[in-house]
């Protein structure tokens, strides 16, 4: 948004919680701003959630954790995790079934085998059929 304001003759001069305001950019100078940059003048972090990712694959969440235009919906690591929990360690720890399961669901063409695998509640087991 910065940008695009630039190409039009604006610059930043405040960023709100929700709400960014900009003024043309013959007025810029009389707010006397050293940097506009949004990361200086966003303060206000309370609603930014933070997204890492462990070794072992595992999603961590911090921050503020909640869907803010959503009534607060709450986020939670439990339900974000990518991998199951069978596979959430090193690559390089994996033993042959892990390497299966592992390969099985970076292939496109092999997702369906996957009904085998059975997720309940955070936990992997493999299914026999």
């Amino acid at each position: 948004m910065v940008k695009l304001g630039k190409d039009k003759g604006y610059e930043l001069v405040s960023v709100l919680k929700f709400n960014a305001f900009f003024v043309r950019s013959k007025y810029y100078p009389l707010f006397k701003m050293e940097n506009n940059s949004p990361i200086v003048l966003r303060t206000n972090l309370s609603d930014v959630t933070y997204l890492f990712s462990g070794y072992d694959g595992k999603i961590f969440l911090t921050g503020g954790l909640k869907l803010p235009w959503h009534g607060g919906l709450e986020l939670r690591e439990s339900r974000v995790q990518h991998l199951p929990r069978i596979l959430q360690k090193h690559p390089s720890d994996y033993g042959d079934i892990e390497k299966i399961i592992f390969n099985c669901l970076m292939s496109k063409d092999n997702f369906s085998k996957l009904k085998k695998l059975i997720f309940c509640n955070g936990t992997s087991v493999i299914a026999i059929s």
